[in-house]
């Protein structure tokens, strides 16, 4: 399914203002989405075709408001893994809950308030295979259950976190899972008799040390990495 199928189904903005939107907000999600995701995914599954965008509340507003959801269309279809990549990169957008996929032969929506470590299927909260035909007289259960739960109404109302709540915890957004990851080491760290503000510290190079992993350059490769620290450093080395 394209975007361009399944809009009307659901009552999003048109095509242009989920992956061109004019205001300026939404724009620097947009672009932030493009760098981030389809990039990244470009870089590592060099055979994928795709397009990313957002959905936003107001595509035309200036406001830096966070989008609804994130959008990836795979133009024709994503491995596993291709799929899993994406769930883990939006999933790091923290406060953007949901991610919608999009193949030719289903949509998928997942949620970005999970741990991409879970199984694939405790991910979504919604599959569809199939749009209703124009001879279909109503959309078939199935169908329906996928528009209450996706449509704009729902979308922007913050319904559809009312409809699936065990799929969309805070607990489970990448923030505040570092924030409860820096609290269980900062726990270890003072039960061994490390000072406070030696604790904090270290807690504060930890934190900088990840960035440089994780930072990369425009052709995916990051700051630091495994291969440039063997030799130079004593111990086991485990990069997150």
């Amino acid at each position: 399914m394209r975007y361009d199928d399944v809009h009307q189904f659901f009552g999003w903005p048109d095509r242009s203002q989920g992956f061109d939107p004019k205001g300026a907000g939404a724009r620097a999600y947009a672009d932030e989405v493009k760098r981030k995701i389809r990039a990244e995914l470009c870089r590592k599954f060099p055979s994928l075709s795709m397009e990313a965008g957002v959905l936003a509340a107001d595509p035309n507003s200036d406001s830096t408001e966070v989008p609804i959801a994130i959008v990836c269309e795979f133009r024709s279809g994503a491995t596993e893994e291709a799929l899993r990549e994406a769930h883990r990169l939006a999933w790091n957008f923290s406060r953007v809950a949901l991610l919608i996929t999009l193949e030719p032969h289903r949509l998928l929506a997942w949620s970005c308030w999970l741990d991409p470590q879970q199984a694939i299927e405790d991910l979504h909260v919604q599959v569809l295979h199939e749009l209703p035909k124009p001879t279909d007289t109503a959309p078939n259960p199935l169908q329906s259950s996928a528009r209450d739960l996706l449509h704009w109404v729902s979308l922007i109302t913050g319904n559809y976190l009312k409809q699936q709540p065990g799929k969309f915890r805070d607990a489970g957004r990448a923030d505040a899972l570092l924030l409860e990851n820096l609290r269980v080491v900062r726990r270890e760290l003072l039960s061994f008799g490390l000072e406070r503000e030696y604790c904090h510290d270290l807690l504060a190079r930890i934190i900088f040390a990840q960035f440089l992993f994780h930072r990369k350059d425009s052709e995916g490769r990051p700051f630091l990495d495994k291969n440039l620290l063997e030799g130079r450093c004593e111990g086991e080395l485990c990069v997150a």
